[in-house]
């Protein structure tokens, strides 16, 4: 297996039981690479389950947010922090601090890897487990 490529929200939960299943949630690329990221840094949905599959892992079921999906995703994060500065936040400088990196992040988002990015959600099966164990449960030992 080549470890060196593992997904980084793959290659952690490798410490479980072999058998276990997991949840990978990472972002992918949709286009060429733009918007200060490499094509390295976010694979396309082809090599992300190639490198998954050379960790040890078969995915079962993936699902690619659809754009609608990501853009919910991304309003709730920014507007989560704006709220929580404009309505919760009692010091100036936090206050300034958050609505900052809303304003920031926002700006990256809709200036630059919307419609770039991609999220999938993958179940991942640890193909480690031997076949005489299949339809045990795991144990946590």
């Amino acid at each position: 297996m080549d470890v060196e490529r593992c997904p980084p929200r793959v290659a952690p939960r490798r410490s479980g039981a072999a058998g276990r299943h997991h949840l990978g949630g990472p972002a992918i690329g949709r286009r060429a690479a733009g918007a200060g990221y490499r094509p390295e840094d976010f694979p396309d949905l082809p090599e992300l389950v190639t490198r998954t599959r050379k960790c040890g892992f078969e995915p079962g079921y993936g699902h690619v947010s659809t754009l609608a999906e990501w853009d919910d995703y991304e309003w709730s994060w920014t507007g989560s922090l704006v709220t929580w500065a404009l309505q919760q936040a009692r010091d100036p400088a936090a206050r300034e601090q958050a609505l900052s990196a809303a304003r920031e992040h926002r700006e990256a988002w809709l200036g630059g890897y919307r419609q770039q990015l991609g999220f999938v959600t993958l179940v991942l099966h640890d193909i480690r487990q031997p076949p005489e164990t299949l339809g045990q449960e795991p144990s946590d030992t």
